[in-house]
């Protein structure tokens, strides 16, 4: 039996062929409908030959979607998906940073345009290709919510002193909600038992009481509270701790 495909609404043969190949997908030549020559290779095809190959591409498609999407995945909570970033947040991404509260209390996070986003997001993401290593560049993971499948924030590490700090921050219409908690609480047993960290420090201003409780109910411990700068200005912090337990 031979497996050819022709030309048809628009498609050529070798872009047919090409895709096809690539997916394993290949459809046998029936004796069927009229026949078209195309160089030497007889080509014989209808038109549902056509809709089975096109089905079978756009269920391949879904598949490989799918699966991508679940290995997007890396931390798993009750309502919570902690998954790496794609150039497709970029737009969520940057609205979140321009919310009230994150310029407020996370200056920094707060970019200046979308370019400035991009830049951001491809350098994070850049960061997965590599074994995770906090102490030396952030390692950061986009919020996702299970049920809306919707980005609300995000949570990860980055270099602090020789050692790693905890990063997270929640849109705001899914603050108060406890998201916050549950993803530090996640992310912070993962990069004790993955990563293998014997501590891990959370840095918040003293006034930011919010966020404070968060890392009191995440299992941080309150280490010190001192004038230092930090998120661009001299402020009171209040420095966590949160330490494997042995």
């Amino acid at each position: 039996m031979h497996y050819h495909i022709c030309k048809l609404e628009g498609h050529s043969f070798a872009g047919w062929q090409a895709r096809l190949r690539r997916k394993a997908l290949w459809v046998p030549l029936r004796d069927v409908g009229s026949a078209e020559t195309l160089g030497e290779r007889p080509c014989k095809m209808t038109r549902v030959h056509v809709r089975i190959i096109k089905t079978m591409i756009l269920l391949q498609e879904a598949i490989e979607g799918a699966i991508m999407m679940k290995d997007l995945t890396l931390i798993e909570t009750p309502r919570l998906s902690l998954r790496y970033f794609s150039m497709d947040d970029m737009k969520k991404v940057f609205e979140m940073s321009q919310e009230e509260g994150l310029c407020k209390w996370l200056p920094e996070e707060a970019y200046q345009d979308e370019q400035q986003a991009e830049n951001v997001l491809k350098s994070l993401i850049e960061a997965y290709s590599d074994e995770p290593d906090p102490q030396k560049c952030p390692y950061i993971l986009g919020v996702k919510l299970k049920e809306t499948n919707e980005l609300i924030g995000h949570v990860g590490f980055g270099p602090y002193e020789g050692g790693v700090e905890v990063f997270y921050a929640i849109e705001e219409k899914h603050q108060r909600k406890n998201y916050a908690t549950e993803a530090v609480s996640a992310i912070s047993d993962w990069g004790i038992k993955r990563l293998g960290l014997s501590v891990i420090i959370g840095k918040v201003r003293s006034e930011n009481i919010k966020s404070c409780r968060v890392l009191e109910k995440s299992g941080y411990i309150l280490f010190e509270e001192k004038e230092m700068v930090a998120f661009r200005r001299q402020c009171l912090c209040r420095i966590y701790k949160y330490v494997r337990n042995i």
